[in-house]
């Protein structure tokens, strides 16, 4: 069978079994439609108060998202804040209190969702947990012993539905809401005054996010909480929380160890100057001849009054001639030598002896007279 042919018929049977499936499939197969949550994409994924912003804005503010709390705004603005106290220094509370005393309003959301939920509830029951705006306005946060669901929120608009479970709640023991959710003691949303400002604590965030900020009534209390001081020109939303870094929780917490090293780094910096001085100049590779290490050595023997060890090598360097030019003297005694060696170097014998059997001696004109003697009679061999 040629090539060809056999092309055209495995077409033929595919065309075949897509025309069987094709007829047979309705009456085998049956098609079902299901829905799978696929989640927040994009946007909406990483920030969930995208939608607060988005209706703040359509609303006519001029309203934006951060991930993390930077420069404060103008005072004429409404910050909403996500804080679980994890992260927030007491001066960045502070700051924010100082912010809203000059006019500023803020409400803190405490995130509904967190995934360490029952880490926090362990604390606050230990007494553990610390949410410092909280404390600067000398509200405790606490356990509810019932999980909330509805509740009625009241602005002065009318009453709205807004949904707040979970356990966390705040105690107002001093009273100093004029805005209350539920029993002060046990309030799911405070809104405290501040100076020319305000503070707004809310007990769960889940209501504004966008999943749920078009059920019940919470748009309208969105709405309502961010023109609560009156119409604000902006808006901006929090929607992060970024852990402090390494410098800034040494500083915060460390810094009289900090203050103290660097003091103690400037003392040692300035004990050290007074060695310092102008530079060496550089010493030269060049190679010293041989003959200055002689010398130095020989003065450092002198020196140290090692005569004999100085006399010692000329003299064993004229025994070492004699043992090549004259073997049958180098076994004499030092009397019967210097009786050989007087005439060759024409010397007297009194003077051949010292040079001979001399051992040291302090005094530097005779040291160099032996060595002088010993150099000749070597020379004369």
């Amino acid at each position: 069978m040629k090539a060809s042919t056999a092309r055209w018929w495995i077409a033929a049977l595919v065309l075949a079994v897509a025309a069987l499936v094709a007829l047979l499939g309705p009456l085998v197969f049956e098609l079902v439609d299901e829905t799978e949550d696929i989640g927040y994409r994009g946007e909406a994924a990483r920030n969930p108060l995208l939608a607060a912003e988005r209706l703040l804005t359509r609303m006519g503010m001029r309203a934006s998202s951060s991930p993390a709390l930077g420069p404060l705004p103008d005072v004429d603005s409404c910050l909403f804040l996500r804080d679980s106290g994890r992260f927030m220094s007491r001066d960045t509370a502070a700051r924010l209190l100082e912010w809203c005393e000059r006019g500023g309003h803020l409400i803190a959301l405490f995130p509904g969702d967190l995934p360490f939920q029952e880490s926090i509830e362990d604390d606050l029951e230990e007494g553990r947990f610390v949410m410092p705006l909280a404390d600067a306005l000398g509200i405790a946060c606490v356990l509810d012993d019932t999980s909330g669901e509805i509740e009625s929120l009241d602005l002065d608009q009318g009453p709205l539905a807004l949904r707040l479970p979970g356990r966390f709640v705040f105690e107002d023991l001093e009273s100093a809401a004029d805005i209350v959710v539920g029993d002060p003691l046990r309030a799911r949303l405070l809104s405290v005054p501040r100076g020319l400002g305000r503070v707004t604590l809310v007990a769960d965030d889940r209501w504004a996010t966008n999943a749920e900020l078009g059920e019940h009534d919470h748009a309208r209390a969105l709405w309502q909480l961010a023109t609560l001081e009156g119409q604000r020109e902006r808006a901006l939303v929090i929607f992060g929380e970024r852990a402090a870094g390494l410098f800034s929780l040494v500083w915060e917490h460390g810094w009289p160890f900090v203050v103290s090293g660097l003091l103690a780094l400037a003392l040692a910096l300035w004990r050290a100057a007074a060695r310092f001085g102008p530079l060496l100049p550089e010493l030269s590779t060049d190679r010293r001849d041989f003959s200055e290490h002689v010398v130095a050595a020989g003065g450092f023997l002198w020196r140290h009054r090692a005569s004999a060890t100085l006399l010692a090598a000329p003299r064993e360097e004229l025994r070492r001639r004699i043992q090549l030019t004259r073997p049958d003297w180098s076994e004499l005694p030092a009397s019967e030598l210097a009786a050989h060696l007087a005439p060759l170097a024409a010397f007297d014998e009194a003077r051949v002896r010292r040079a001979l059997e001399l051992h040291e001696t302090d005094q530097a004109a005779e040291f160099v007279a032996v060595v002088r003697d010993l150099q000749e009679l070597r020379k004369a061999l």
